[in-house]
């Protein structure tokens, strides 16, 4: 299968994950922004391989010269090749986008991990950290 062809298939994905992740604010967040991650590495893998293919083609003709030693032809990039380039961009942005948001839904207090791990609320109180809001008003009037 070419790398654009699982390109597209790993966004579409990263893409409808991303939105039931994001309806109900939970971890498949995380899973879109990994599926986005592996767009880009697939688009960036099939963006070597065209610039590769296009560079030994060269290569080969312009050993070739004409009567007027010019090479035979000349090569450029054009749109297609810049909208893939910024189809990695955005991708890895989205990935970016996607783990700072759920980050930023679930920033996680001491007092949420006490709840969890015992003990901790006594090692935070020996660091001098606040555990609650009461903690933190304390803290904040000493």
């Amino acid at each position: 299968m070419p790398p654009f062809i699982i390109t597209l298939t790993l966004l579409l994905i990263g893409t409808i994950v991303g939105l039931f992740g994001h309806r109900r604010n939970d971890v498949k967040i995380v899973i879109s922004a990994i599926f986005f991650t592996l767009s880009g590495l697939t688009c960036a893998v099939a963006i070597i391989i065209y610039i590769s293919a296009i560079n030994d083609e060269a290569t080969y003709a312009n050993k070739k010269k004409t009567v007027d030693n010019r090479p035979l032809f000349q090569y450029w990039y054009g749109w297609s090749f810049f909208v893939t380039l910024t189809a990695f961009i955005m991708s890895q942005l989205a990935a970016v986008v996607n783990i700072s948001v759920y980050l930023q839904t679930y920033t996680t207090s001491v007092e949420n991990m006490a709840r969890i791990i015992p003990g901790i609320s006594r090692k935070a109180r020996e660091m001098g950290m606040p555990i609650n809001e009461d903690d933190h008003l304390q803290m904040a009037c000493a």
